[in-house]
């Protein structure tokens, strides 16, 4: 954990203070936990791998998914059933409609009471280095992280598998919105294309 925090905080030049990490079993439990969540289901999903147990079964559209297809809907990439493949851009978005349905259902928690029960669940199924007095501020401040207070910074980008290709400008972008949020006023001396590949050509909206 303390490496992977170093090798991507020395990489954007942007200090990452703490780090949580939960498995898939975690996510499903932590959606049941909430009662599920509504997503809206941006194409057909069909997988199978009988040696994991793997049974992705997801029609398109709007609908309420359990913890096993919210995990089933995050993770789909590819198909073996006939149905199109997903790249990690669209995978992406997906996590981030999960992020946010679960971020407003734990809002509306109350207490200790029934965060202990969901911390419970979770168990071993996550790992953080996020100091206990710091981790408790968060549970009780949690409802001031709801989703309109969320804020993702998106990128265009294309995919050309096995790679996702940015623009340096937009990246650029992001990263010095992340640095204002932060409270990082210092100016940076990273160069974007020193340690990641990137579209160099200009955004066509600042041309105009």
């Amino acid at each position: 954990m303390e490496n992977t925090k170093e090798f991507y905080g020395d990489l954007f030049d942007f200090p990452i203070d703490y780090m949580i990490m939960i498995n898939f079993d975690g996510l499903r439990k932590l959606v049941d936990a909430v009662g599920g969540v509504d997503v809206d289901v941006d194409m057909d999903m069909r997988y199978v791998d009988n040696a994991d147990g793997t049974n992705i079964d997801l029609k398109k559209g709007y609908q309420h998914l359990d913890g096993a297809k919210a995990l089933d809907f995050v993770r789909y990439r590819k198909s073996n059933r006939g149905t199109g493949e997903s790249s990690d851009i669209a995978r992406n978005a997906r996590q981030q409609q999960v992020l946010s349905q679960l971020t407003e259902k734990l809002a509306s928690f109350q207490g200790m009471l029934q965060w202990g029960k969901v911390l419970d669940l979770l168990g071993k199924n996550v790992q953080t280095d996020i100091p206990e007095s710091i981790l408790r501020d968060y549970i009780y401040n949690v409802k001031e992280m709801k989703p309109d207070k969320l804020n993702v910074l998106p990128l265009e980008s294309r995919w050309e598998s096995p790679y996702i290709i940015v623009k340096e400008d937009d990246l650029e972008r992001a990263l010095d919105a992340l640095r204002a949020e932060a409270g990082i006023h210092e100016p940076s001396d990273l160069k974007l294309a020193d340690v990641v590949g990137l579209d160099p050509s200009p955004d066509p909206d600042d041309a105009r």
